[in-house]
């Protein structure tokens, strides 16, 4: 025992004892209980150690056993490594927004097409963060058809919610196009998230989109994407349905489950709103009811309202909802801001691992077919594996239980009744043939009317051109391999445009010819001998040969100051001008 004691300023030993007051533990598998024995927990190796394996989800009980596992001379126990992870943890407090910042500027050196913003408060703190990087946003370019949005999930420890924009992709997975962490679920912060993913996806606008009933929701849908489709969760429906519908079916029992349903599956519009009109009346359904409500919101959520748009076989936020189960091995309510964008990280890279593994399965395996139809080993081919069964499913359904029968004909379309033999015909499906209708298909991403190249176009070649580089990184043969592919056809362009600038030479001269003759044409076939001599003056008595161009290069050998070659400079140095090209297109 040791006590010491401040006397005037002087620090002076008050008692000294030297003498142990337990008797001496000489078992020395015990000592190392002792916390002045046990060093490793400490240590910088075993905090670096326990940081990064939290950071990858693993609990502290599990953190504990793979340190223990390392080093079967010590003991850490789950609440040492609690208490490593609070320290650290604590250390943080008031700079999470900071690592939120840092993580998404080194994401961005890393990545060219990293987007995120940061909404602040006027005092600066934070409201709300929005992010994708370049392999989310070439998703969308491609897969962007349908949107799924769902707040309903709160994964950290400032109670968040987190907002996953959420679609499908070929092989019928979930991917994430962008995410965002809101401050709340107001209409203003959801039109500044919708401008924000409008911004970061080239202000292309989802065709369709699923949300909840929220009508925050809605309002900002309506402000910030206006021509999307929005249609209401399935899911979220049929459950306000049971909710709000209970009295009435308490009253009169199966026949209001009976019209009801009917009601909701109707084939056609017309029929949709005659039957309405009649459940309106037979069930005195009066205005400003949920039912009233839910009929003036038909066009988000009734069936035959909402068949002329591609839905990529959803009608729920399930896919949002999954990804949601998705993080949880990841995330917790306790997970701090800048964690939680690590770890999002790592969650999405697992995804992309599961996506890698079916583009695998497609590339080296063949479709298993049915039948020895043409049509069916076309769509083996041409479609992946998780579509293709999806295909399989419906085209064997077609051929061998599905039927039809004509109903109607007229000059502007026939109608059908189509459904399974096994089926009662009252409930085979109405298919009408528009005869007079003009259908019109387009790419999206075609030129057909313009010769200029959309920004989206040029962002997803772009990052296409990175994703190369990524992969190819690895092998020095790969990469030497795309950097001559790439430095030919910068050649070719350069090439094409000195072309260009030779034909708008040529119309100055020639105004009579037109850009596309000139283009297909070698400008030999149109010198012509002048028809008479040209008159001169005579030749002048100190007139002197004109030298040769070979003569000249010999007498004036110029060199380049970029390149060391001979016979040009800075200026006219090939290597210079795609060097100088290859740099922007870096930027």
């Amino acid at each position: 025992m040791l006590q010491i004691k401040l006397v005037d300023g002087v620090w002076k030993v008050e008692k000294f004892n030297d003498t142990h007051n337990h008797p001496l533990i000489n078992t020395p598998s015990k000592v190392k209980k002792f916390p002045s024995q046990n060093e490793l927990r400490r240590s910088k190796v075993a905090k670096s150690l326990v940081s990064m394996l939290y950071e990858e989800g693993l609990t502290s009980s599990k953190i504990s056993k793979v340190v223990n596992a390392m080093d079967k001379e010590v003991n850490i126990t789950p609440a040492q490594i609690t208490s490593i992870i609070s320290v650290q943890r604590r250390n943080n407090v008031g700079r999470e927004c900071q690592g939120i910042i840092k993580h998404f500027q080194r994401k961005s050196t890393l990545d060219g097409s990293f987007y995120f913003n940061i909404h602040l408060a006027e005092d600066g703190t934070l409201r709300s963060v929005f992010w994708a990087d370049g392999r989310s946003r070439a998703a969308y370019a491609q897969f962007g058809d349908l949107l799924v949005f769902d707040v309903t999930y709160q994964t950290n420890k400032f109670k968040f919610p987190f907002a996953p924009f959420v679609g499908v992709n070929h092989h019928g997975q979930s991917i994430l196009f962008a995410a965002a962490l809101l401050e709340d679920e107001t209409e203003a912060t959801f039109t500044w998230l919708f401008e924000q993913f409008q911004a970061c996806m080239f202000d292309k606008s989802p065709p369709a989109i699923i949300t909840d009933q929220d009508k925050a929701i809605g309002k900002a849908i309506a402000k910030i994407f206006p021509t999307a489709r929005h249609r209401f969760c399935a899911w979220h429906m049929k459950k306000h349905v049971m909710e709000h519908t209970q009295a009435l079916r308490a009253q009169f029992k199966e026949s209001f489950d009976v019209d009801f349903r009917a009601w909701c599956k109707s084939p056609s519009i017309d029929e949709f709103e005659d039957k309405w009109e009649s459940l309106r009346t037979k069930y005195d359904i009066k205005p400003g009811t949920w039912l009233s409500n839910m009929y003036a919101s038909r066009h988000h959520w009734a069936k035959t309202y909402l068949k002329d748009t591609f839905w990529a076989g959803m009608t729920t936020s399930g896919r949002s909802e999954s990804i949601n189960a998705f993080f949880d091995g990841y995330v917790n309510s306790n997970t701090m801001l800048n964690d939680f964008v690590t770890q999002y990280d790592k969650a999405i890279k697992c995804r992309r691992d599961a996506e890698e593994d079916e583009e695998f399965k497609t590339r080296n395996t063949k479709a298993i077919l049915e039948t020895s139809h043409e049509i069916e080993a076309i769509a083996g081919e041409r479609y992946t594996r998780k579509i293709f069964n999806i295909f399989k499913k419906e085209w064997m359904e077609a051929v061998l239980d599905y039927e039809h029968e004509k109903m109607s004909t007229d000059e502007n379309k026939i109608r059908y009744k189509v459904g399974s033999h096994i089926v009662d015909k009252e409930w085979w499906a109405i298919v009408d043939i528009h005869l007079t209708e003009t259908f019109t298909a387009n790419c999206d991403h075609a030129e057909t009317t313009t010769n200029e190249v959309s920004a989206l176009s040029l962002w997803s070649i772009l990052s296409k051109c990175n994703m190369a580089i990524d992969e190819s990184r690895d092998c020095i043969y790969e990469i030497k391999r795309f950097d001559a592919f790439v430095v030919e056809f910068i050649q070719q362009q350069l090439e094409r445009k000195r072309k260009i600038i030779e034909d708008e030479a040529i119309l100055q001269i020639v105004p009579s010819l037109t850009l596309e003759i000139v283009s297909q044409v070698s400008l030999i076939n149109y010198v012509r001998d002048p028809i008479h001599p040209i008159k001169t003056k005579g030749r002048p008595k100190v007139a002197s040969r004109i030298k040769s161009s070979l003569e000249l290069s010999l007498k004036q050998q110029k060199t380049c100051s970029y390149c060391g070659g001979k016979g040009h400079n800075k200026t006219g140095c090939q290597k210079h001008k795609m060097d100088v090209v290859g740099e922007k297109q870096k930027e």
